[in-house]
């Protein structure tokens, strides 16, 4: 038994595509973030920080998986 086991990445089936769930909730928040800058409306702190902590566990957790 290892110390590090392996972890298979949840996905769905999106457009004919695996998808990852965790790189469409990154995309989704991001999305979000940017739609609401563009439309003038205030973005508060709470999302930049909501924002910025999905993109480091995301890409935190790709790099890990080589």
């Amino acid at each position: 038994m290892s110390d590090n086991p392996v972890h298979s990445e949840s996905k769905i089936k999106m457009f004919g595509q695996d998808l990852s769930i965790r790189g469409v909730i990154v995309v989704i928040l991001t999305t979000t973030m940017c739609a609401m800058q563009l439309w003038g409306k205030k973005v508060e702190e709470p999302l930049y920080t909501l924002v910025v902590a999905a993109c480091s566990w995301y890409f935190g957790q790709k790099g890990q998986q080589k």
